[in-house]
């Protein structure tokens, strides 16, 4: 029967007339494609329907995506399965989503593993719609990156691996395909971007991107990029920072709120009248908690005079105790520091040089010629519970001149920040932020509640950020919130549970 005859009577059969006077597939050619799918809408015999969709497809009859969304919830099973299976390749991700259960799930399952792992190019907004409606393994991700017409802006970039990698591995993975594929980043996003990767890309990026970088920056990333590439950077004259600024600036944002130094003569001079027997007993304790840290000592040395030490003075002192056994690295402990010349004959020779330094010089803000001090509460009891002295090593993160904390140690710092303040009464935003890096967790959250408000959202977010309990850190966002704090999206990804 021809396809306008058809069409004309086909509503008044019953299942068995439709069947005996079905139109064959050279029948359906040329006919109407709206009137084809209004046809397989109305066959209510599932049976009859699977025939003549069967028949329209061998007649060549394409049908659009969105007709067979349709069709494979009206067609029986098999029916189903066979009209997806042609279509499945021409279907998008949230398109085989919908298929639901009325197609075997094997064969949606296969068709989206093979959409996934396709190579048809998509944008990095593409990639990030797909991630946020679906959630992906974060390695199936990384993979479909390979697949990014472009990784977009350093910002864009930043965003993405900020929302969607909760493994640093991954997330690394990606932010290196972004660098081959010739993605910059600023200062900003690439002391972001340090602090979520692995050391190998966050010494790739500060290579890339650490042109002068200033010494507050380089204190944010101490211990996630290598000393060496930091050297290495510093030598080539690609970052730009004075030499001579005392080593307590870098150990500063950590541990003892200081604002601003003063002279490193005042500092010296004050040290080197200590007494002798003082003296060798810290230089002591000093080497104890070296041989912890650092590395077992060899050959040491103590020299209390109130100038610096020379080259010829340095080579002097080594060579009096060369007769000494001993198979660890010299180490020499000034009251008053190195000369230049010094410095560097000790960094080409496997020499430690340590300097001592007065705590009450070192972590106090300086103002004036009559020392003008002004001291916030917690630096203080900092000041009051920390060892009368303090030494840094020569030759580390500033080259010339003392850049890392011997004594007291890492974790003895921690422990003295460990103090409670007895002071009641409410406490300032400032006076808080300005201390949360010498408080530990606990004491983050019970001074919180004596806040008398909270700061900027992103002044919260950096206190945020010094939580090493994910249940703490949550319940202080929580409390910044709910004190009316407002939070940029990209600053507070990480706090999204709360």
């Amino acid at each position: 029967m021809v396809w306008k005859d058809f069409f004309a009577v086909y509503e008044n059969w019953d299942a068995g007339a439709l069947g005996r006077n079905m139109p064959s597939a050279e029948e359906l050619k040329g006919a109407p494609p709206d009137e084809v799918y209004e046809v397989i809408e109305n066959i209510s015999d599932n049976e009859g329907r699977a025939a003549f969709v069967k028949r329209a497809l061998a007649s060549g009859f394409q049908f659009t995506v969105e007709q067979v969304l349709e069709m494979v919830h009206l067609l029986p099973g098999k029916a189903a399965d066979e009209l997806f299976l042609m279509y499945a390749s021409r279907m998008n991700r949230e398109e085989l989503e919908e298929v639901g259960g009325n197609v075997d799930a094997a064969l949606v399952k296969k068709a989206i593993s093979d959409w996934v792992t396709s190579d048809r190019p998509i944008t990095l907004a593409e990639l990030f719609e797909e991630v946020t409606s679906w959630g992906d393994d974060e390695a199936v991700i990384v993979a479909r990156a390979d697949r990014l017409v472009s990784f977009g802006t350093g910002a864009e970039v930043l965003d993405f691996v900020e929302f969607v990698f909760s493994d640093k591995e991954q997330g690394s993975a990606f932010v290196m395909k972004a660098l081959d594929a010739g993605v910059r980043f600023d200062k900003e996003q690439t002391l972001d971007l340090i602090q979520i990767v692995n050391k190998d890309i966050a010494n790739r990026l500060y290579l890339a991107y650490g042109r002068n970088m200033p010494l507050d920056d380089i204190c944010e990333i101490e211990g996630l990029v290598d000393e060496d590439i930091i050297r290495t950077v510093r030598e080539s004259g690609r970052v730009k920072t004075p030499k001579k600024k005392l080593a307590a600036e870098i150990a500063e944002t950590k541990y003892a709120g200081m604002e601003s130094l003063p002279p490193k003569d005042f500092v010296r001079d004050s040290v080197a009248g200590i007494p002798a027997e003082e003296f060798e007993e810290y230089c002591s304790e000093v080497l104890r908690v070296y041989s912890e840290t650092e590395e077992t000592p060899g050959v040491t040395i103590f020299t209390r005079e109130s100038s610096p030490v020379s080259l010829d003075g340095l080579i002097d002192l080594v060579a009096m105790a060369e007769g000494e056994a001993s198979k660890g690295m010299p180490v020499v402990i000034s009251t008053s520091g190195f000369l230049s010349d010094a410095a560097i004959y000790a960094k080409e020779n496997d020499i430690a040089l340590l300097q001592i330094f007065d705590k009450e010089l070192l972590h106090r803000p300086y103002y004036s010629h009559d020392a003008e001090y002004r001291l916030k509460r917690k630096s203080r009891e900092f000041i009051k519970n920390a060892p009368k002295y303090f030494t840094y090593r020569w030759n580390t993160i500033v080259d010339d001149f003392p850049g890392k904390l011997i004594y007291p140690s890492v974790a003895m710092v921690k422990k003295i920040g460990d103090i409670k303040v007895e002071e009641e009464g409410e406490i300032s935003w400032d006076e808080y932020y300005d201390n949360a890096h010498s408080l530990n967790d606990a004491q983050r959250i019970e001074l919180s509640d004596e806040l008398s408000s909270f700061g900027s959202g992103d002044e919260v977010c950096d206190v945020a950020c010094m939580f090493s309990d994910k249940d703490l850190c949550e319940s202080f966002v929580k409390k910044a919130l709910e004190g009316g704090v407002f939070l940029m999206a990209r600053r507070c990804l990480r706090f999204a549970s709360v």
